[in-house]
């Protein structure tokens, strides 16, 4: 919740205002991960939070990291489908991230 509003003499506080631009500035960058997703196929992720989106017959999935895990693997329990591409949003070049199946096998 943002609570913005006038002074008592019609002004917005200096840091309203940049607060207001600084989330400007990250929805230009980030808005697909919000505007028009729906909820996480995920129950709980250690790390952060997660949106979808359909995309022709694709679904993205955004990751929302707000605590990098230590070794730096954002571990994604229950994701079963093959995953296409992976990049940061914020990337303008949309550099792949390296992306590793875990697999467990049962033992007999």
């Amino acid at each position: 919740m943002l609570n913005v509003g006038p002074t008592s003499e019609g002004l917005f506080p200096e840091p309203s205002i940049e607060r207001l631009k600084d989330m400007g500035d990250w929805m230009k960058e980030n808005g697909e991960a919000i505007y028009e997703t729906k909820v996480s196929p995920f129950a709980k992720l250690d790390w952060g939070r997660c949106t979808q989106k359909v995309k022709d017959e694709n679904t993205v999935l955004y990751l929302h990291v707000f605590d990098w895990p230590k070794d730096g693997k954002l571990v994604i329990h229950g994701l079963q489908n093959k995953v296409v591409d992976a990049y940061a949003l914020n990337d303008k070049k949309k550099r792949d991230l390296v992306v590793e199946k875990l697999t467990i096998k049962r033992l007999r």
